[in-house]
């Protein structure tokens, strides 16, 4: 299953893609069976992502049942206005230095167990939007991730059952602003302080989507294509397989003295980079696919 949010009269609604179009949930809700309409109504599951997350089978069940009803109405994905499939997640944990190819060679010592930076909910840019080229910084660079949606809260999460607090994945595009990175100590003798929130959590910085992907439909989340194209050309190209650390190890350390909770989200690492390092520029076309997932689509527009 595929779900989207989208905009409806000034409203975030949450959309199921299905090949005849997108299904408006809570408008479509109407024509269930009446003990499943006061099922779907009482625990409010399609009246936004996390709700119909923290429903779990249930909740899918309702929906799936919708499936070839009678005066079923079927949107144009091309006519919505999408938001981020998560517009306003409690949390996005972005693990750092994740690829074993990327990490080669690599300057700077590599984290013997996952470690973690954060973004926040206005960071987020939906799938065709604009990311902020933005006043204080000439060096903004975009890197393509898998990024993992929790489906069920947890904490001190064992390895063995992180997969089960897992309910799908959607593609994150992680922009950093490279000249913002290091702040000089006052002790001019010492190292440079790195400044993890303006180097990567100034606004509009996290394109998302363009959907959910329930877990169902992907067999194997360590074994995805990633590419990244910023006006046609291939700016990085690489597989999910070079994780360093793969997702039931990222939930373990995650949820080590942290809540993951329904709706959190948690960008996996990205992939090796094709040639030199290049920034964005007002204007750029920016497409990052995931094998399975799909392409997400946004640009650059200068603040």
């Amino acid at each position: 299953m595929r779900l989207i949010t989208f905009v409806k009269e000034a409203n975030d609604r949450l959309g199921m893609i299905t090949p005849q179009g997108v299904v408006d949930l809570l408008q479509a809700s109407d024509i269930l069976g009446s003990e499943d309409r006061q099922a779907a109504e009482k625990n409010s599951f399609f009246h936004d992502i996390g709700a119909f997350l923290s429903g779990g089978d249930q909740a899918t069940n309702l929906a799936l049942r919708l499936l070839g009803q009678r005066g079923l109405v079927y949107l144009p994905l091309e006519s919505l206005q999408l938001r981020p499939p998560v517009p306003n997640p409690a949390k996005i944990l972005c693990i750092i230095a994740n690829s074993k190819l990327r990490t080669e060679g690599a300057k700077f010592p590599i984290p013997a167990f996952p470690m973690f930076f954060s973004k926040f909910p206005h960071c987020l840019v939906e799938p065709g939007g604009a990311v902020l080229l933005p006043k204080i910084s000439q060096k903004v660079e975009n890197e393509i991730e898998l990024a993992v949606v929790i489906g069920k809260s947890g904490k001190y999460i064992q390895r063995a059952q992180a997969m089960d607090h897992v309910a799908g994945y959607t593609i994150i595009n992680d922009i950093s602003f490279r000249d913002l990175g290091k702040v000089p100590a006052l002790d001019s003798t010492m190292e440079p302080l790195k400044d993890w929130m303006k180097n990567k959590s100034l606004d509009r910085s996290a394109p998302m989507g363009p959907w959910l992907v329930l877990k169902d439909e992907i067999s194997d989340p360590h074994c995805l294509r990633l590419t990244l194209k910023v006006n046609g050309e291939v700016l990085q190209d690489g597989n999910t397989q070079d994780m360093l650390y793969g997702i039931p190890e990222i939930i373990e350390f995650a949820s080590k003295g942290i809540t993951l909770e329904v709706g959190d989200v948690i960008a996996t690492g990205t992939c090796s980079r094709v040639g030199a390092h290049k920034f964005l520029k007002n204007g750029d076309e920016i497409e990052a696919e995931i094998e399975g997932i799909g392409v997400l689509r946004h640009s650059a527009a200068v603040e």
